[in-house]
This record gives structure tokens, sequence and C-alpha cells, in this order.
């Protein structure tokens, strides 16, 4: 085999444990849940559980982006969004956009009820993937980017929400991430 071929073929394997590695991390990520206590469990010192409080509805993750909206941030073609049934209950809703072509590339939104959660979340995505950087999205306070970008998590309104953009390479692709969280914000 010669020097040039046995190069393309360890870059592939590089390229394909990019891209498991990836999807890994996001997807543990994504099964992150809020740590927050169930309000009825909460013990105001009166020696009974705490009042009610007002469920907050949980949007659909699928109905948060479009593909159009997809092809025109990342200029990708991706399937229409599923809904995630390993990864959403009652608390969480996650939506994959994912390729007809392979593992790559592909988005997730994850929307869980708890706007609270977003440092402990951004705190779990650094010891996961490494140092985060602050984001800037309209309507998404402390929003910050792990992974090359490709992982984007931010307050809007009562939720906490995470945008992922894999694109199976290494570049840093944030600016995408960026765009499509800013979808997500605007239909919040």
């Amino acid at each position: 085999m010669n020097a040039r071929r046995s190069h393309r073929i360890a870059l592939s394997g590089r390229r394909a444990a990019a891209i498991v590695g990836g999807l890994a991390v996001a997807l543990s990520l994504a099964a992150c849940g809020t740590s927050s206590p169930d309000p009825s469990e909460v013990s105001l010192g009166t020696g009974g559980p705490a009042p009610a409080v007002p469920e907050i509805p949980l949007p659909d993750a699928c109905s948060l982006l479009t593909t159009s909206q997809i092809k025109a941030a990342g200029n990708v073609v991706l399937s229409e969004g599923s809904a995630n049934a390993e990864l959403s209950n009652a608390k969480r809703s996650v939506c994959d956009w994912v390729s007809a072509g392979g593992p790559s590339p592909f988005v997730q939104v994850l929307v869980t009820v708890g706007a609270d959660s977003v440092a402990s979340e951004r705190a779990s995505a650094e010891a996961s993937t490494g140092a985060s950087e602050d984001a800037t999205v309209i309507g998404g306070g402390s929003a910050y980017s792990v992974a090359n970008g490709s992982i984007l998590g931010m307050r809007v309104g009562d939720y906490f929400v995470q945008v992922t953009y894999f694109s199976g390479e290494s570049a840093d692709v944030h600016v995408v991430t960026i765009a499509l969280a800013q979808e997500v914000a605007n239909a919040l």
C-alpha cells in the first residue's frame, strides 16, 4: 500500500472516530437533565409539601426549527425533525434532524423546563468537552458554546435550551450553531 493511500485510510479512520465521538458527546449532554427538585417534595418548614406550582408547558422541540432554516444556516439538507423518544420525557423534549447519507451532519434541539439550570448545564458541558465560550443569541440568556461551537446552551424564558450542530468535521461551527439557536430562540 503506498504512503498516500495509507494516509487517506488513517484520515478517514480519524474522521469516523470524530463523528462517533461527537455523536456520543452530543447525546450524552442531551441526556443530562435538570437537577431541580420536584416542587411537591420541597418542605416549607410547615411539615407539609410545598404548594402546587403551575406547570410550564413543554414545547415540542421539533416545532422550533425547519429543514429550510437548517439549510439556510449550514447549507446542509437534513430530514424532517423527529422526536427522540429515547431522550425525551415529561420534563425534556428532544428532536433530531439527521442526514439520509450517514451519521453526519445532524442537528439536535433539547428543551427542558428550568432556565435556572443553565449554570449547572454549562459546568457539565465543560466537564465533558472542555472550556466553554460565551455566545450571543438575541433572546437567549447566559448562552455558551462548547466542542468547537457544535453545542450551544442557553436560557430562553422558562427553558434551558441546547442546540447541537454536528458537521462531522473538526472545524469550528459556532456560526452555524448560533444561527440555529437564534431560530430556536425566536420560535420560543
